[in-house]
Formats: C-alpha cells, structure tokens, sequence
C-alpha cells in the first residue's frame, strides 16, 4: 500500500475510542444466494463493502464486534469475529446462534427477496429453464424475535426514488415492522449502493426524525452512522 494508506491505517488504530466498550454489535453484511441446481445460483449485487465499513466503525469505537459476512463479500481490514454464510437460510441460522447475546443488530445484509425451487444436479445446457422465483420470509423480521430487546438498525434499498419518496416509505417500514431505525438508500444511481465505493444514506428514526449523510467514501460513512444511530 502507498504511504499515506498505511498512516492513515494507523491514525484509525491509534485513535481507537472506548465509547462502545462493553457492547456486542452483531453486523450482517453482503448478499446472499438462492441455488438453481448444485453448480448455478442466483444473487443480487451486494459487495458487502458498507457493512463491512459499519463493522469496521463499531470496532474503533472499542465495541465488541461479531460479523456476518457473505462467503465472497469483501473480508474487514481489522481483526474480529467472523462467520460466513451463502443462502438466507445459512444466514437465518447463525442470527439464531448470534442474536440473542447481542445488544444492537445492523442488518446491512442484501437477503435475496425470492427463493428457487432447486433442482438436484447440473440442469443440461442444451434444454429451456423455466425459472419460479417464490417470495422468501424477510429476516429482519426473525431477528426480534430471536431477541426482543435487541436494536435493531436496518437498511431498506430502493431504486430511483427521491430523497422525500425514500423517506416515506421508511416512515411507513417502521410504522408496521419490528426495527428502531431505518437507514433508506438509493441503489439506482452509479456513485452510490451496490458494489461502489461511496454511498449517501438518510438515516430514519422511530420519533420521525431523519438525517441526511451525503455522499461520502463508505468507510467514513460508516461512522457516521454509528455516531448517527447509537452513540
């Protein structure tokens, strides 16, 4: 890495806050994958790199950190608990063994919305495939169940909606589901969402306030959530 990469690597490490001490943050991250027979699969974009960021994040300000990464999401920079998964259902079964010691939950996690039907083998090239995707059960939902005193931060992607559309709707997902705060973002722009470097978020809250975090390198956003949502 360039100079500047390592000392600025340092500067984190060294300017390591104790402000999340004594708190266990369980952190989801990447996409997951529905399999279509035993070689193929289908998945979304999701690179993991923003809930990597937020565990990242929650690790310098001293809390004790338990991630759930994506198979082949991005891995953290620093040194953690870890544990991979590859379908919701892997994902699902470690929010089971997780959440319940955990005292807050960002579930940045890009959890497939459709399940296949798979099929036992490898499907022949040469023959049409008639895919049905079938709605899955949204695991945010399963998470307070787990833990009913948990808190719990979920993402809510959206495409090409507008700043005032993306905080509406997050209004109505708190109003009916089972979450504390609702971070909204647009994954219809270039610079922004799945697979970038850099993302803008508008952080939703239960007492119907919201704040914007304009678009920013996803590592420095990440702490800026945390300072946002539970410092």
């Amino acid at each position: 890495p360039e100079i500047q990469t390592i000392y600025a690597e340092i500067k984190n490490i060294l300017g390591k806050s104790s402000a999340l001490k004594g708190k266990t943050i369980l952190v989801t991250a990447g996409g997951t994958i529905e399999k279509i027979d035993d070689v193929r699969s289908i998945t979304n974009r999701s690179s993991g790199k923003m809930g990597i960021a937020i565990a990242e994040a929650c690790y310098l300000y001293g809390a004790t950190v338990i991630l759930l990464r994506a198979k082949y999401a991005l891995a953290p920079r620093y040194q953690m608990e870890e544990h991979t998964f590859e379908t919701a259902e892997e994902l699902l079964s470690l929010l089971q063994k997780f959440a319940p010691n955990a005292d807050i939950c960002f579930h940045v996690a890009a959890v497939s919305d459709f399940t296949v039907k798979k099929r036992p083998g490898k499907i022949s090239s040469y023959e049409t495939v008639n895919l049905t995707l079938l709605p899955r059960q949204k695991l945010y939902r399963e998470i307070k169940k787990i833990n009913p005193a948990i808190f719990l931060i979920t993402f809510k992607a959206e495409w090409q909606l507008s700043n005032k559309a993306l905080i509406t709707k997050a209004q109505k997902t708190l109003s009916i589901e089972l979450m504390d705060i609702v971070i909204a973002n647009n994954v219809g722009k270039a610079d922004r969402g799945f697979e970038t470097d850099t993302n803008e978020v508008i952080v939703v809250k239960k007492d119907g306030s919201h704040k914007i975090l304009s678009l920013k390198n996803k590592r420095e956003l990440g702490r800026e959530i945390i300072e946002e949502t539970i410092l």
